[in-house]
Order: C-alpha cells, then sequence, then structure tokens
C-alpha cells in the first residue's frame, strides 16, 4: 500500500508535507495536557538534597549504576519502536528516510550541576516517507509517531551513548542501517520481525564500534574533567553491549513477538478447565461457594478502576447517574444460558430484573460514554471470568468437544496471523494520522483568521457537537480530550472567563462538597445546616459564578436523591440553572457574536470538510476490521484442514440455534457481513483460541 493521500478536496490537507517539517522548529512537550507520547520523568535522583547525596551525584560510576533501571527501559523501547517501525511501513513500497524531529516529550532539567537531557528512545523519532513526487511526514500525529517522540529523562552520558552508536560520526550507522531495514520490509524483502533479529545485530555492531573510538578517546591527552565524560559514555555502553546481547535469544522466540503484538493465540480456559477437570477426577471437591465469590470480586473491580482514572484524568471524583446499575447490565448481558446463571449467582443480580430497571432511566449519555470508552477493560473482565466459571462446569468441558490449538497449529498460523494484524495496525495509524492531521490544520488555518483565547476549546466543542454519541466516544479516544470536560469549560466562558477560573481553582473543593451532599442524600438523619452553610460561603454575591457553582454540584452529583438535596439546599432545581445559564448566555450575545459562532460564521465549510474527511476514515477502518476478522476466521479454518462444509457441520453441531449458510460463511470470511460478537465467541470456542484474537484493539473498535 501507497501513501494513500487521494482524499477529496477539501480545504486543508490531510498530510503534512516534508519540505513543511523541514522549515519547523522543534517543541518539546512539557504540557502533560498535550503530551500524548508515553515520556517518562526520571525521579532517581529527585531527592538527592543531602550533602552526603550531592557528593553520590557527582560520581560517575553511582550515576551510571543508580540508572540501570532506566538504561533498561530505554534500550528494550529501542528495540520495541523498531519493530513497530517495521510493522507500519511493511509492504507499503514507500521509499523512507531519517525526518526531521518535530516533537520530543519532556525537557529534563539540570540537578546540583549534573546534566540531564531527553533522551528519544526510538533510534528514528521522525520517517518522511516518498512515493512518486510526494513526501510526507510518515503517519505524521498518529499514535506510532507519538510513541516515536517519547523520551526518557536520563543522565547526559546515555544520551551521548546514543549518539555515539546512532549519528554522531561517519561511523556512526545504527540510524543508516535502520532506514535500510525499514525500506527492506516495505517491498516485502523481509517481515517485522526479521527487521527485529537484523537490528539487534547491528545495534551489538555499531556499540562494538562506539566502545572502540570511546577507549581510544579516553586514552588521549585530554583534560581530567572530559576523560570522566569519556569515562562514563563508556560505563553506558558497556551496560548497552551486555542488555543488547540478552536480547538476541528473546526476539527470535515466536512468543515474545506476540507479546508485543497483544496476540492472544491459545483459549486461556483451557488450562484453568484442564486443571479443575482433573480435580474432579481424583474426586476432589470444587469450592462454589469460594469460585462465586472470586467471580463477584473480579466483576467489582472495573468500577474501581474507572474512578481511579476519572479522578487522576478529570479531578471527578463522582461516577454519574446510574453508573453500577448500567455496568452490572452491560456484563451480565455478555453471559447467556448457564454460564449467566453462574455469574447472576456469583453478584446477586437477576439479569432479567435489572434490565426492566433500567429501561425507565433517564440522563443516561454520560453514563453510557464512560461504559463505552471502558469497553476494552470490560471485554478483559469477561476472560477473566470464563474460565472461573468453567472451573464450576469442568465437567461439562470432558464433553465439549473442543479442538484445543496445538503448538504446531500455533507455529503454523503465525505467519498469516502476523501479516493480518500488520496490516490492520498499519491503517488503525494512517486513520488516525489523517484524522488528526485534517484536525491540526483545520485550527491552524482559523487560528490565522480568528486571534482568539481559549479557541482550540470552542473549535472541539463544535467538532463533538456535529458528531453522534459512538463518533463522539472515536474521537474522545483518539485526541485524548473528554468532551464533557470541554463542553463544561465552553458553557462556562461563555458565562464569564473569570468565574470560570475561579472554579477551576476550587474543583477539589467542588468534589468534597459532593460528596458530603452524597452522604447527607444517602442518610435520611443526617442534618443539612452545616452543608447549607458550606455551599452558601461558597456562593458570592454575583450571579454568573453562583449558577455555574451549582451546575456543577448538579453533574457531580451521583444520584436523583443527591440532585433533589442540592436544589433543597440552594433553592434551585436543575432546569431553573439551566435556564438561568440559557438567559445570561442569551442577554450576553445579543450584540455581538460568541467564538463559537464566529467560527461557525467564517469556517463552517472548513469545518464540514474536515469531519467528513474525519467519518469516512473511521467507516473505512471498521470496513478494515471485518475484512480482519472474516480472514482471521478462514485462517482458523484452512489451518485445520477444514473445507467450508466440514466448518459448516461442526458449527451447527455445536450452535444448533444459529445456521451458517453457504453464502452466510463466505459473506463472514469475506468482511462483506459483520461477524457479531456472538459469532466471535462461538468461532473461538470451535478453534480454542483466544476471543481477543479478533480484536485488534484500536481506537475505533467497538
Amino acid at each position: 500500500m501507497g501513501l494513500n493521500i487521494s482524499h477529496p478536496q477539501i480545504g486543508v490537507d490531510p498530510y503534512f508535507l516534508a519540505k513543511d517539517a523541514l522549515k519547523k522548529d522543534r517543541v518539546n512537550l512539557d504540557d502533560e495536557k498535550e503530551n500524548t507520547t508515553s515520556s517518562l520523568r526520571n525521579f532517581t535522583f529527585s531527592d538527592f538534597n543531602t550533602p552526603h547525596q550531592k557528593r553520590q551525584l557527582a560520581d560517575r560510576q553511582f550515576r551510571v549504576e543508580r540508572s540501570i533501571f532506566i538504561l533498561e527501559q530505554h534500550i528494550e523501547k529501542k528495540v520495541m519502536s523498531i519493530f513497530f517501525q517495521a510493522i507500519v511501513c511493511f509492504l507499503t513500497k514507500n521509499v523512507f528516510r531519517e525526518g526531521h524531529t518535530i516533537h520530543q516529550g519532556y525537557t529534563a532539567k539540570s540537578l546540583h550541576g549534573v546534566k540531564f537531557q531527553a533522551a528519544h528512545s526510538a533510534t528514528l523519532p521522525c520517517l518522511f516517507a516518498k512515493q512518486g513526487d510526494t513526501e510526507i511526514v510518515y503517519l505524521y500525529r498518529s499514535g506510532y509517531y507519538d510513541e516515536s517522540n517519547a523520551t526518557l529523562d536520563v543522565i547526559k552520558a546515555i544520551n551521548d551513548a546514543d549518539r555515539s552508536i546512532e549519528e554522531k560520526t561517519k561511523d556512526s550507522l545504527l540510524r543508516q542501517k535502520a532506514i535500510a531495514l525499514l525500506n527492506l520490509t516495505s517491498v516485502g524483502k523481509i517481515t517485522p520481525e526479521e527487521v527485529v533479529t537484523h537490528f539487534v545485530n547491528h545495534l551489538i555492531e555499531e556499540i562494538d564500534k562506539a566502545l572502540t573510538r570511546e577507549i581510544q578517546s579516553a586514552k588521549g591527552e585530554i583534560d581530567v574533567a572530559k576523560r570522566e565524560r569519556i569515562l562514563e559514555i563508556i560505563d553506558v555502553l558497556h551496560f548497552y553491549r551486555k542488555k543488547a546481547a540478552s536480547l538476541i535469544p528473546f526476539v527470535n522466540q515466536p512468543e515474545n513477538i506476540d507479546l508485543w503484538l497483544n496476540l492472544n493465540m491459545k483459549d486461556p480456559l483451557f488450562e484453568e478447565a484442564s486443571q479443575m477437570i482433573v480435580q474432579i477426577k481424583d474426586n476432589h471437591a470444587v469450592d462454589r461457594n469460594q469460585t462465586a465469590l472470586l467471580i463477584k470480586k473480579k466483576i467489582e473491580e472495573i468500577p474501581v478502576i474507572i474512578r481511579h482514572e476519572r479522578h487522576k484524568s478529570y479531578n471527578e471524583s463522582r461516577i454519574p447517574n446510574h453508573f453500577y446499575d448500567l455496568y452490572y447490565n452491560a456484563v451480565l448481558n455478555r453471559f447467556t444460558g448457564k454460564d449467566l446463571i453462574v455469574v447472576e449467582e456469583a453478584t446477586g443480580i437477576k439479569q432479567s430484573e435489572l434490565n426492566d430497571k433500567v429501561t425507565h432511566f433517564k440522563r443516561i449519555a454520560v453514563t453510557q460514554s464512560i461504559l463505552t470508552e471502558n469497553l476494552k477493560k470490560i471485554d478483559g473482565l469477561i476472560q477473566t471470568v470464563f474460565p472461573l466459571i468453567y472451573r464450576l462446569q469442568g465437567r461439562e468441558l470432558l464433553e465439549n468437544q473442543r479442538i484445543e490449538l496445538s503448538s504446531q497449529k500455533m507455529a503454523c498460523l503465525r505467519p498469516a496471523i502476523y501479516k493480518l494484524r500488520y496490516k490492520i495496525i498499519r491503517i488503525d495509524q494512517e486513520v488516525q494520522s489523517v484524522i488528526k492531521v485534517v484536525l491540526e490544520n483545520t485550527f491552524n488555518s482559523i487560528k490565522k483568521n480568528l486571534k482568539l483565547n481559549n479557541l482550540k476549546s470552542f473549535f472541539y466543542h463544535m467538532i463533538f457537537e456535529q458528531l453522534n454519541n459512538s463518533m463522539r466516544t472515536f474521537f474522545c479516544k483518539l485526541l485524548n480530550i473528554s468532551s464533557f470536560q470541554t463542553n463544561r469549560k465552553v458553557r462556562e466562558l461563555k458565562v464569564n472567563q473569570r468565574a470560570h477560573s475561579s472554579l477551576e481553582g476550587i474543583a477539589s473543593a467542588i468534589n468534597q462538597l459532593s460528596n458530603q451532599i452524597h452522604q447527607a442524600a444517602i442518610n435520611p438523619t443526617s442534618k443539612y445546616e452545616d452543608l447549607q452553610k458550606k455551599i452558601s460561603a461558597q456562593l458570592p454575591s454575583r450571579k454568573s459564578y453562583k449558577i455555574l457553582f451549582l451546575k456543577r454540584l448538579f453533574e457531580q452529583a451521583q444520584s436523583q436523591i443527591d440532585k433533589n438535596l442540592i436544589a433543597k439546599l440552594s433553592g434551585n432545581t436543575e432546569d431553573q440553572i439551566n435556564s438561568q445559564i440559557d438567559a445570561t448566555i442569551a442577554n450576553k450575545y445579543k450584540k455581538t457574536l460568541s467564538i463559537d459562532q464566529k467560527i461557525n460564521r467564517h469556517h463552517a465549510k472548513l469545518i464540514d470538510d474536515a469531519l467528513n474527511v474525519a467519518k469516512r476514515e473511521i467507516v473505512k477502518l471498521q470496513k478494515e476490521t471485518e475484512k480482519f476478522q472474516g480472514q482471521l476466521m478462514m485462517e482458523l479454518r484452512t489451518s485445520h484442514g477444514m473445507t467450508q462444509k466440514i466448518f459448516q457441520s461442526l458449527y451447527k453441531k455445536k450452535n444448533p440455534g444459529y445456521p451458517m449458510s453457504d453464502g452466510t460463511l463466505s459473506n463472514l470470511e469475506n468482511g462483506i457481513k459483520t461477524m457479531s460478537r456472538e459469532t466471535i465467541r462461538q468461532v473461538s470456542e470451535i478453534f480454542g483460541v483466544s476471543e481477543a484474537l479478533f480484536y485488534p484493539s484500536h481506537f475505533a473498535e467497538v
């Protein structure tokens, strides 16, 4: 596949030309909100403040020894990075060269006179890709691009050691050799896993050459300080050499490549269930209560994780309306038959009763959005619960004629599965790049004409407003932006910019107050006087501040009971607050335009065009995912020597309620018909593979 840049004519380009990138200065992503890389701060020496610690820090050997963990991470990420670069270059037929590095993670700071630097883990932080006369920054702003620009905060000697093997002298050839490998995989002469093996060997060659050069330099007539700096680089290179040598057997083990690709080929049920079968054969009792309790605990883990992540990302400690009921409903609906009975027993919840209950819920959009964002976590949970269910049904597995994926079949399947996975990973990154570049270029075009504060928040607010719930979820995941936070910020800025700034400053206090309101709401004996005083203390005379403060309280309420109490304490219902906000905004902008209105007046078509491209890209990725799943199903069938007729017969025997006609099977394998979750589960059971094999884990996966 080539550059694939023949998009419909729109107001901005869906790619970033290499010639434009060469003119751009490097950007340090020190702002946590802007930094979407996996860059790491180094806290190894952060608490070195005593005189003794400062003396230790001045010792080069001590610095290197204390940096061993960071060194290991750094070189492992260097090897992993080339693997993923090879994946996105594989079979593209593009010509690649080293690009101009535009972004890097964090900026490192010196400590007590010792220099630290932000070192790119990737040997090639940026690639230029050319086909015909067009050369672009390859996959600009995609997840792959961000990871290639991730940095580690390291002592300067580590960065110097990297330069010594990569590009410091004419004889530092690792980058050149890496580019050569990527161009070989681009035309299919070697596979990405072969690229890794060659790269590790080249890495060792370049380390050996660098060691020879640096040792020779240390023997020259130089001052003591310079010799110490060179000796520190040599210490780092010696560690690199040892670590790189240990990676040779690692990268040659297919199971380790599976891990890098997040490929769970073998069904985890077999190991768990086979152990239980042994217990049953030996007449050992299976502790049903203990297993049910374990299932219950596992299901209860996800809400805790979600709450922690929301608090960390958005400073929100309150879970929104009906979260737990909707969460358990989503979990229970993933089980059927005897499996469902076990989960109902473990949780103490009846699916039918819960289904009836949730149908009457209102205002659940935020909760549904959160559950959609965390779908992968729920999928992972389901996979961990099934083995426990099989512990209780171990005897049935003896009668359930399932095919276990043997090690021989796994070895046979790997090349085909790798190739399928490589393709869908690359397409995912291409789609990410196009969407992010189109939106970035659209925003930059608008910014040239509208020099306004908070323009970016209003821009993304307008984007989110034009998307349905599922598309909005995809965009939020891709852009790492909360639509809820963005919409709230825009609303508050429209009402009163100073009030917004003040509310941001007391966000933690509002969270605490919200917690206290919830506790009071669920405790009928609570006295409300103290809460009334706390709310009154936070409410100045300014109406705009008051209504925005109360709006935040209503938004963070966990239940309608909480909202009723807030209304009682404040003397305002949520509907009244919403009406006051709408009226304030309408009155404020009677004679002038708000920022979003200005954007809409002058740039509506530009935004529409960009969104149309983005939506088409997501649909394209979803269609490619359907093809991926169908081709994977066909590979599983043919690897077991099954004709379509044999597979249909086996499928019908195991799933009598689900017909599989000739046309249906062909359409599934050709990606014409979408594979439902139930079909994926059934096919996975037949071949003894993990369901996760069918889910490539991209941002638009549902």
